[in-house]
């Protein structure tokens, strides 16, 4: 994502479920992502909690989307996440 010319690493994980934020449902505005499963909204710019999720799960008070890069065709995590999936 490009903001005031500035380029940014898209975030695809909720942290605290391991799924991707992108499912069924999700919705952008502005610089923030919407969690469709707990209504959490996340900064798409730097990936930290802005309005924590509606939930009976917290998330912790360092809680941030996982950072995927894509480099060379392959999708690199920062932390370890395998992404979990309907099935």
């Amino acid at each position: 994502m490009k903001k005031d010319g500035k380029e940014s690493t898209y975030f695809a994980g909720r942290p605290h479920k391991q799924k991707l934020i992108t499912d069924i449902g999700y919705k952008i505005e502005g610089d923030n992502i919407i969690c469709p499963f707990h209504l959490a909204v996340f900064s798409i710019i730097t990936g930290e909690l802005i309005k924590p999720p509606e939930s009976k799960t917290p998330c912790s008070p360092n809680c941030k989307l996982i950072r995927a890069r894509l480099i060379n065709g392959e999708v690199l995590f920062d932390k370890p996440f395998i992404p979990k999936t309907k099935g």
